[in-house]
């Protein structure tokens, strides 16, 4: 049995992305967000079966949170702002299908980047850090 078929806005925007433009294109072509065409290229590759491997800031924002930080303390830990640590979060989730805080602790958990009973230390979370540095550069 196949299975779901592409909505009309996945094809304009793969359509649009064989073409050679940018997401960013995309989406000011359609009227519509970044998010919004990043959130139909994750679907589209996930129903193609296409693996996509988390960024390394995704990584650390995962693990940084898996061990219990805030997101306002994940954003101070990583130097960045808020929002883009939500937004490093949320893609995330849409690329591996965690609708869940619990279900990003455990892929972070098993992808080695923390060990199941980590305490919320500096030390640990440097630790979790270098442990996605080492995994970056095997990829």
């Amino acid at each position: 049995m196949p299975g779901p078929t592409p909505s009309m806005r996945e094809k304009q925007i793969t359509k649009l992305l064989d073409a050679g433009k940018s997401p960013q294109q995309a989406a000011d072509v359609l009227g519509i967000g970044l998010a919004t065409v990043n959130t139909h290229r994750y679907k589209a590759a996930r129903r193609r079966g296409v693996p996509r491997p988390l960024s390394k800031r995704q990584r650390e924002v995962v693990s940084c949170l898996a061990l219990g930080l805030t997101i306002e303390e994940v954003a101070d830990h990583l130097g960045i702002g808020a929002g883009t640590a939500v937004n490093h979060r949320s893609l995330a989730g849409l690329t591996i299908g965690a609708r869940s805080a619990v279900v990003l602790t455990h892929y972070a958990i098993v992808q080695g980047w923390i060990e199941a009973g980590d305490a919320l230390s500096a030390e640990r979370i440097e630790a979790a850090l270098k442990r996605i540095a080492g995994d970056a550069s095997r990829s």
